[in-house]
């Protein structure tokens, strides 16, 4: 029996205001927002929850924008990247919250200056910014 696994991730490209929503995960990487779909739950679900565990905001996931996978050793990730909103964004992070350390809202002009993995989405949203695609983009593997 193999012991290869994959994962599917939601996650949620909170935008409000010209700012977008990243957190800091206790590995120090900033990344945008999300987790792990559990069994049984869909997508739009896994990101309302996801969002609400780790940062205390109720979201409304809008549309689906990107397609990622990642893949090492004998893991394999596919992540979807879905456009949210928010009519709260005011952010807290729960004590009991384990993956996350620290929250911010960046503005769109600077999001190119900071740290933010995937690279790949990073540059896709600045790129799509003022116009998101209609139809989800698949965009392919990308690296560690």
């Amino acid at each position: 029996m193999s012991k290869e696994k994959i994962s599917i991730r939601a996650v949620g490209l909170v935008i409000d205001r010209n700012q977008i929503l990243a957190v800091q995960e206790n590995d120090s990487l900033w990344c945008f927002p999300g987790g792990r779909q559990e069994l049984g739950e869909t997508q739009p679900d896994a990101i309302m929850r996801e969002l609400n565990e780790e940062v205390n905001l109720h979201v409304i996931p809008v549309r689906l924008l990107y397609i990622a996978e990642f893949m090492s050793g004998d893991g394999h990730v596919v992540e979807f990247y879905w456009l949210c909103s928010c009519h709260n964004t005011e952010y807290e992070i729960p004590k009991d919250e384990k993956s996350v350390i620290a929250a911010r809202w960046i503005p769109m002009e600077q999001l190119h200056n900071n740290p933010i993995l995937p690279e790949l989405v990073k540059k896709k949203v600045i790129c799509d910014y003022k116009e998101f695609p209609v139809l989800a983009e698949y965009l392919g593997t990308r690296s560690a």
